[in-house]
């Protein structure tokens, strides 16, 4: 279930950079205020969703780093 979870995690980013993608193609950055108001919200808020997890992974590397050794 964690699998099928982190999948659709991952197609939701690949699906969002698209579209993010297709925006800047098409130049409604540089004609439009309030498409560069949606982008900065969005990368707001992917970078919150993902830094959280970016910690625990750190914290769980340094705790287990010594199993390594093992």
């Amino acid at each position: 279930m964690e699998l099928a979870v982190l999948l659709l995690m991952l197609a939701a980013i690949i699906i969002f950079f698209k579209l993010i993608a297709v925006i800047f193609k098409a130049g409604f950055f540089v004609l439009s205020i309030p498409f560069q108001i949606i982008g900065a919200i969005l990368g707001v808020v992917l970078v919150l969703m993902i830094v959280p997890f970016m910690v625990v992974a750190g914290i769980a590397t340094a705790l287990l780093a010594p199993l390594l050794v093992l």
